[in-house]
C-alpha cells in the first residue's frame, strides 16, 4: 500500500511540472527568434521624418524635389551627403558659414542634388557658389539663411523646392537660369530685402520684367520684391499665391487692368504698402491677400475703407470701419467684398 501511494504521488508531482517546462521552452524559443528590421532603402530620413522612397514607376511629378533613395551616407569635413547610383546628394551642412563653394563631387560621384533643410537656419553663410552638375534644389534647402545676401542659380539646375529660400531676409538679387522649369511654392517668401529678379534669356517657362518673375504661360507673377513695377503689356493676368508675401519694403505698387485675379496671401505682411491700386479689370481676390497690410491708405464710404483705382476709389470693399457698426451701405462702384470685410461686426 505505502508503494502505491509513493508512485501516486511521484505521477502528481512530474504531472505538475509539465506546463512551467513548455512555457520555459517556448519563452526560450521566442528570445531565439531574429528580429525583423524594416529595409533600408525603401525609407529616406531627412530632419527627423521618415519619407517613404517614391516607386520605379513614379511619375515626374510625384518624385519632384525628392532626393534619390539613399544607399551610402557619409560625412566629408562640413559636409554630410549620400550616394544613389553614380550622383551625390547634400543632405547637411555643418559649417560656420562665410562664402561656401559647394563641391563638385562627393564620394567619387557628382553633386548633383541639395537636399531638403540642407542649409537651413545657416544664418552665417553670406554666399553660395553652386557647381553646374546641381539639378535641384530640395524644398527648403536654404530657409531661414538670413545672412545670405545673393544667389545665381546655373543653367543646370532644373527645379527650386517649395520655400528653397524663405525667410533669406538680407537676400538683394536672385537670378534664375535658362533650365529652370519647375519653381515651388513660396520659394522667395519673406525675402524682405529682395530688389532685384532675373531670369535667364531662352527659359522656356519663366520669364522676367520689372523685377518680377513670372510664368510665361499662365500669366502668373509668382515672385516680387519692394522695386517690382508689374509689367502693363499683357504679360500678367495673376497676382500669385504669396506673391508679395512679406515683402516689408514694398511701399506702393500698380496693378495693371490686364490682371482679373490676385491670389491667396499675395500681399500679405506688407506692413509698409501705403499705396495699391486695383482696376475694375479684377474680378476675384482670394483669403488672406491683404492681411497684415497695416499702413495701406484707404477710401471711406459710409461706414466701411475700399481700395480702387484714381477713377473708382470703390473696387473692393476691404474692411469695416470698426467692429461696433450696425448698418453699412455699400458703394454702387464696388465689385468685389474682401473675404473677412465684416469679421466680429457682431451687431450687423
Amino acid at each position: 500500500m505505502k508503494r502505491i501511494v509513493s508512485l501516486f504521488l511521484a505521477f502528481m508531482l512530474l504531472l505538475s511540472a509539465f506546463p512551467f517546462a513548455v512555457l520555459a521552452e517556448e519563452i526560450s524559443q521566442s528570445y531565439s527568434q531574429p528580429c525583423e528590421t524594416e529595409d533600408a532603402s525603401s525609407v529616406l530620413q531627412e530632419e527627423d521624418s521618415l519619407r517613404v522612397a517614391p516607386s520605379s514607376d513614379a511619375t515626374y511629378e510625384e518624385s519632384l524635389f525628392l532626393p534619390p533613395v539613399a544607399e551610402n551616407r557619409a560625412t566629408s569635413g562640413e559636409w554630410e551627403y549620400h550616394t544613389h547610383g553614380n550622383k551625390t546628394t547634400i543632405t547637411k551642412y555643418t559649417g560656420y558659414g562665410g562664402s561656401v563653394t559647394i563641391p563638385y563631387t562627393l564620394g567619387g560621384y557628382p553633386v548633383t542634388f541639395i537636399g531638403d533643410h540642407a542649409f537651413r537656419g545657416c544664418t552665417g553663410l553670406t554666399s553660395v557658389t553652386i557647381p553646374d552638375r546641381v539639378t535641384s534644389f530640395g524644398n527648403y534647402a536654404f530657409w531661414d539663411c538670413t545672412g545670405l545676401t545673393s544667389i545665381t542659380i546655373p543653367d543646370s539646375v532644373t527645379s527650386i523646392g517649395s520655400g528653397a529660400f524663405s525667410g533669406c531676409t538680407k537676400l538683394t538679387s536672385v537670378t534664375i537660369g535658362n533650365s529652370v522649369t519647375a519653381i515651388g511654392a513660396w520659394a522667395f517668401e519673406g525675402c524682405m530685402g529682395l530688389t532685384s529678379i532675373t531670369v535667364a534669356p531662352g527659359n522656356s517657362v519663366y520669364h522676367s520684367t520689372g523685377n518680377c518673375l513670372i510664368e510665361t504661360a499662365s500669366k502668373t507673377l509668382i515672385c516680387g520684391c519692394k522695386n517690382s513695377v508689374i509689367p502693363t503689356d499683357g504679360s500678367v493676368t495673376s497676382i500669385g499665391d504669396g506673391a508679395f508675401s512679406g515683402c516689408t519694403g514694398l511701399t506702393s505698387i500698380t496693378i495693371p487692368d490686364s490682371v482679373t485675379s490676385i491670389q491667396a496671401d499675395a500681399f500679405a505682411g506688407c506692413t509698409g504698402l501705403t499705396s495699391i491700386t486695383i482696376p475694375d479689370s479684377v474680378t476675384s481676390i482670394d483669403r488672406g491677400a491683404f492681411d497684415g497690410c497695416t499702413s495701406l491708405t484707404y477710401s471711406t464710404y459710409d461706414n466701411a475703407k475700399y481700395l480702387g483705382n484714381e477713377t473708382n476709389p470703390y473696387v473692393v470693399l476691404i474692411k469695416a470701419n470698426s467692429t461696433s457698426i450696425t448698418s453699412c451701405s455699400i458703394h454702387p462702384n464696388t465689385k468685389l467684398i474682401y473675404h473677412s470685410a465684416f469679421c466680429n461686426c457682431t451687431s450687423l
